[in-house]
């Protein structure tokens, strides 16, 4: 609950903006993304909403399981994991050759479940 208010205390921050706007912002979504990447990694949320999510696809896998969705969160994933990139530290795990298979598979995984599901062509 503390990154809850993390994230809440970076939301209060944006309304004071006053010199150097463009740095701030730059600034501000890069702890916005660290407060929401540390509210979704606790266990039991995390737990709750893969679970959660898995039931949803499986009972809306028509709507779910299609070319355009899965085209439009392949945008969303690679939007995430560079603009991590500009982070030093989420650079290093990602960019080790280990990790570089495990950050592959979300994309083709992805892909998969999208063009190739249920629904898919």
């Amino acid at each position: 609950m503390a990154a809850l208010g993390t994230a809440l205390t970076l939301v209060w921050e944006w309304t004071k903006f006053s010199m150097n706007k463009q740095r701030q912002a730059i600034t501000f979504c890069s702890k916005l993304f660290k407060a929401l990447a540390n509210i979704l990694a606790s266990p039991k949320l995390s737990f709750v909403l893969t679970a959660g999510g898995l039931l949803l696809m499986l009972r809306f896998r028509r709507h779910v399981f299609n070319w355009w969705l899965g085209f439009l969160m392949i945008l969303v994933e690679g939007f995430v994991v560079i603009w991590g990139m500009k982070d030093p530290n989420f650079y290093l795990i990602v960019g080790k050759p280990d990790k570089r298979a495990i950050t592959a598979m979300l994309f083709i995984s992805t892909w998969c479940c999208g063009w190739h599901g249920p629904g898919g062509e």
